[in-house]
């Protein structure tokens, strides 16, 4: 198994204990107000409801060091919601977005990407690669709603990005995630 194999079963396998973890605690997702609420929870995949996720401010720490980082995409709900266990979840696709660490940008590969969020705006995991030139990395993402106002919902991200012959980052951001129509 070559190391672009292991990096990718290992990223799944985060995502496997991350929903197995969290469907047992309690599954959260990116809604929290109605209009929100609404817009995750209609029947037929709506590409009307777009989710703008911004930095509000980010670090990225490799072997002691940081440095400054910022990440910025779009989601869609995808599907119907799923019920798994007292929760309900939802799929969800990113159809654009980038990751800046230092001066190097990575932009996302919009038909890797899933993710999985909770219904009640409290979590979401998502999972795809992000390019930078002709290098291909697996960049892996946890949310926890953290604050909810007016504008839209706080989350503290958790992330790492892994690549074949580079380096690990341990990514951490403050983002806010909005809804646009």
């Amino acid at each position: 198994m070559n190391r672009r194999q292991k990096l990718a079963l290992s990223s799944i396998a985060l995502v496997l204990i991350s929903i197995v973890g969290a469907s047992v605690f309690v599954i959260p997702a990116l809604a929290n107000n109605l209009e929100q609420m609404q817009a995750l929870t209609n029947n037929a995949e709506q590409t009307d409801h777009i989710f703008k996720v911004s930095t509000i401010k980010g670090e990225a720490r490799l072997n002691g060091e940081v440095s400054s980082a910022s990440i910025a995409f779009s989601i869609i709900p995808y599907g119907e919601p799923i019920q798994v266990r007292n929760h309900t979840i939802r799929i969800f696709k990113v159809t654009e977005g980038s990751l800046t660490i230092g001066e190097a940008t990575y932009q996302m590969v919009p038909e890797t990407w899933e993710g999985i969020a909770s219904m009640n705006g409290r979590r979401f995991v998502a999972l795809g690669d992000v390019v930078e030139g002709k290098n291909e990395f697996v960049l892996v993402l946890h949310g926890i709603a953290i604050a909810h106002f007016s504008d839209g919902t706080v989350f503290r991200v958790d992330g790492t990005l892994r690549g074949e012959n580079a380096p690990n980052y341990h990514l951490i951001f403050l983002v806010l995630v909005t809804l646009t129509q």
